[in-house]
């Protein structure tokens, strides 16, 4: 189930020339973990909860995705996170643009059910993560 979710979540962060006009490079988007040493500020997305439903007869999934940007706090990080975070809202909160997620799976909604705040010090460095928690509804 997450294959074809991350695929469409990536692709629908992907395609958008301000989000990523944000990052480091247009490239700096990661399926659960950035690699090792990737520049800040990025996107790192991943399942959150969420899977198929019974309630209907066919195949229904309802899950949900954390997508945040990392950044450096010392590198105007906090306001950068914080505006991608608004354009994660706007580019997931609504119906869906296009709704193909391969093998007869079509994606019928995204929805923004919450907020991802925080920050992190590592070796005396912090980071600020920012971003949505999003609802993706989908069925065959």
């Amino acid at each position: 189930m997450a294959k074809r979710h991350d695929a469409a979540v990536y692709g629908t962060l992907y395609g958008d020339a301000t989000l990523t006009a944000m990052l480091s490079g247009v490239r700096a988007i990661y399926a659960k973990l950035a690699p090792q040493g990737a520049v800040l500020p990025y996107i790192v997305f991943f399942e959150q909860a969420g899977g198929r439903v019974n309630e209907f007869n066919g195949d229904h999934d309802d899950v949900y995705y954390a997508i945040k940007c990392v950044a450096d706090v010392d590198a105007n990080g906090q306001a950068v996170a914080e505006a991608a975070a608004e354009r994660i809202e706007m580019i997931f909160h609504r119906t869906a643009a296009d709704p193909t997620l391969g093998d007869s799976w079509v994606l019928r909604a995204s929805t923004v059910t919450g907020g991802i705040g925080f920050a992190e010090t590592v070796n005396n460095k912090t980071y600020i993560h920012a971003g949505r928690i999003v609802r993706l509804r989908s069925d065959k």
